[in-house]
């Protein structure tokens, strides 16, 4: 039961003054919002248990009441609990962060919500033969939003696998997957069934992972059954210490919750947020889903870089959500947004960041976003743009300040979601 816990945290307040805080087209009204804030990093290694999370929790004040004062929190935490050594583990899993109610509105104040994906369940391990193994994983996850209450719903998984290690670090793998998804408003319950063939390396400086078969989803409001091919497949290579290069490609029919968690696991959250770029109605309709990631890391004793142009689209399936006046014990519709109006979306844009260490305390840092939205069944096409220039400055070991000037820019081609924005952060923060 010998465990290593490392446990780092950050207990800070910052103060906002933004010259837009709505990020409206017309009448623009500046704002001073003060928050407290507590972010923590948590990792534990042992035999039986082994977990990783991140997250933060801020209370925010608008001191000018434009908008209500509020709490928010982030979270993203997996935890492996080892019941029988190579017979049995059981998983647990939770995703909390913030998405827009209308991804047709600009990502403000009042068109956020807390959204969360619960994720739990045992996972039975046998031994074939000196090649073969089997496996077989049961999941249970319930998916919750704040406002779009669509969202809201049960999940059931279950997945039998046969894999075999063709070398000490190649394998390949048989997959059957049945999932079951149970929604506030059964019109949008759906059960997809997966098989696939799955590859993996892992090499000292190569790791890749393939998974390539077909998968059939099956409605159930009663409209025609939906089958196609599903592929994935991703890639991080690291040729020298300092470098390292990513690659994620995924072609699949997916869910607001299965997306949400990928965007935990693959891209830098805070700054998606920032940019309003989350692409995925939260709701409880299935979509096809294409999507394309490259990443380079470079990590230097002064020096550290990162960029990622990155494509997605997604076309949804089903019916959009049922007017409340007409079944009463339908959920109601997400605000301002139609199902039929985001038919068909595609996403794409480069990030970029970059931290250079002026002396060993003091830390300047540029962040560049660039994302462009186009949603074909309203002809609308969304320009992105995110810009911060930050310097942070270790005072003691304990205590830091850090200041950032930002700028967020949509240009649209609907008049009234255009706008721009100019504010200024400092934050203070005793380190652990």
């Amino acid at each position: 039961m010998a465990a290593a816990v490392d446990l780092n945290y950050e207990l800070g307040v910052s103060v906002l003054q933004t010259d837009n805080v709505a990020l409206a087209s017309f009448d623009e009204t500046s704002e001073t919002v003060l928050s407290p804030s507590v972010r923590f990093d948590l990792e534990q290694r042992g035999s039986s248990v082994q977990a990783k999370a991140r997250g933060s929790v801020a209370y925010v004040d608008y001191l000018s009441n434009t908008f209500d004062s509020d709490v928010r929190g982030e979270l993203a935490g997996e935890l492996n609990w080892t019941v029988v050594p190579q017979r049995m583990d059981f998983v647990v899993s939770d995703y909390l962060n913030r998405q827009p109610v209308s991804v047709l509105t600009s990502f403000n104040p009042g068109n956020q919500q807390q959204v969360n994906v619960f994720i739990a369940g045992p996972s039975f391990y046998a031994r074939l033969g000196s090649t073969f193994r089997g496996q077989l994983d049961l999941r249970y996850a319930n998916s919750h939003a704040e406002t779009s209450k669509d969202f809201n719903g049960d999940h059931y998984n279950a997945a039998a696998r046969v894999l075999r290690d063709t070398s000490a670090n190649q394998t390949i793998s048989l997959n059957l997957e049945s999932t079951r998804s149970e929604y506030r408003n059964p019109v949008f319950d759906y059960t997809r069934n997966d098989a696939y063939i799955g590859y993996s390396l892992a090499l000292a400086a190569l790791e890749l992972t393939a998974d390539v078969g077909y998968s059939h989803l099956q409605l159930n409001d009663g409209s025609s059954d939906r089958s196609q091919p599903m592929a994935r497949a991703s890639a991080t290579w690291t040729p020298t210490p300092s470098s390292t290069f990513t690659a994620v490609a995924r072609h699949q029919f997916s869910n607001a919750a299965q997306d949400m968690i990928a965007r935990a696991r693959d891209l830098d959250g805070s700054i998606m947020n920032e940019l309003n770029s989350n692409d995925v109605l939260v709701g409880a309709s299935s979509f096809r889903r294409q999507e394309f990631y490259l990443g380079y890391y470079f990590t230097s004793e002064r020096l550290g870089l990162h960029v990622q142009p990155y494509y997605t689209r997604a076309r949804y399936i089903g019916n959009p959500p049922v007017d409340p006046g007409q079944d009463p014990a339908a959920p109601a519709p997400d605000p301002g947004v139609e199902l039929a109006d985001l038919q068909r979306q595609h996403n794409y844009g480069t990030l970029f960041s970059m931290d250079y260490k002026l002396r060993p305390q003091s830390t300047l840092s540029l962040v560049l976003a660039y994302d462009v939205g186009r949603f074909d069944a309203i002809d609308r096409k969304d320009r992105n743009y995110f810009a911060a220039l930050s310097f942070a400055n270790r005072l003691t070991r304990h205590w830091s300040w850090r200041a950032d000037l930002q700028h967020r820019q949509r240009n649209s081609s609907t008049a009234d979601a255009s706008y721009d924005e100019n504010a200024f952060v400092l934050s203070i923060a005793y380190l652990r």
